[in-house]
């Protein structure tokens, strides 16, 4: 039976480009390699509640304990200022590996979570992962209805996710524009620089994939659990992560080798 399951899992690693790990996969649980080259073990898998709500219906809700822990915790803070929902895109396979759509999201580490919105009204409508906002925080969906950024609920989100140290965020996906119209408005409106400082760097828009105009996606670091030691850490580590463990990066990368590193595999 176990020489069964050891064949499965390796007919399974192979279909998913994840061959170079088939032969390491003994003693190890959760992510294994990096996100955009690497599968889970043992993975979470987030279900629907009061609290969130999934974007479409797929097999791409699993992740690692921590990822499914943190959108859980979220949603509770998301339902208990503004009693709204997450809204959450797609996380990963269950088995990890490769899934259409996305050049990460194989590990674990990995979460689409859609923006909060509000029509010119300001009334509350359901984020989804479909509808494009410029740096003004407009966007126009298929219907031709104007809808507006949620600066307040969006903010508070990604305070929530990044303040949070069990978690332990390296990246939060969106684009230029919206970032910037993030970080002014916090400023405007006197939320904590710390958090301010922090997002500044966490916030980003990835090169060479899509700008994510239209939703979050978000990254954790690997968990610093020796369970799940097969985690491959890619940089950079942040000022404040002064407990993480440093990448396992050569002393002699050129810092154009450290940016492509950093920026591998994102969408």
């Amino acid at each position: 039976m176990r020489r069964a399951g050891v064949l499965f899992l390796f007919i399974s690693l192979l279909f998913n480009g994840c061959l170079p790990f088939a032969i390491i996969f003994q003693n190890w649980s959760g992510a294994l390699g990096t996100v955009s080259n690497g599968i889970l073990s043992d993975s979470i898998i987030l279900n629907e509640s009061p609290e969130i709500r999934f974007d479409r219906k797929v097999n791409r809700h699993a992740g690692t304990p921590q990822l499914v822990e943190m959108l859980k915790s979220a949603s509770l803070e998301m339902d208990k200022q503004f009693g709204v929902k997450l809204t959450v895109g797609d996380m990963s396979a269950p088995l990890g590996g490769k899934i259409s759509g996305h050049k990460s999201h194989r590990t674990g580490l990995d979460g689409d979570i859609a923006f909060f919105i509000i029509d010119t009204g300001k009334k509350v409508i359901n984020g989804n992962l479909n509808d494009k906002f410029d740096r003004f925080g407009v966007s126009l969906n298929k219907n031709g209805k104007v809808m507006m950024f949620d600066y307040e609920k969006n903010w508070a989100l990604v305070e929530t996710l990044i303040n949070d140290t069990r978690w332990r965020v390296q990246w939060i996906f969106v684009s230029s524009g919206v970032k910037s119209a993030m970080l002014k408005w916090a400023l405007i409106n006197k939320k904590d620089i710390d958090t301010v400082y922090r997002a500044s760097y966490i916030l980003h828009q990835p090169k060479g994939a899509d700008p994510h105009m239209d939703h979050f996606h978000v990254r954790i670091y690997c968990p610093q659990n020796k369970t799940q030691n097969g985690c491959t850490q890619l940089p950079p580590i942040w000022p404040w992560e002064k407990e993480a463990e440093p990448p396992p990066v050569k002393k002699d990368f050129t810092d154009a080798e450290l940016i492509k590193m950093a920026t591998e595999g994102l969408e």
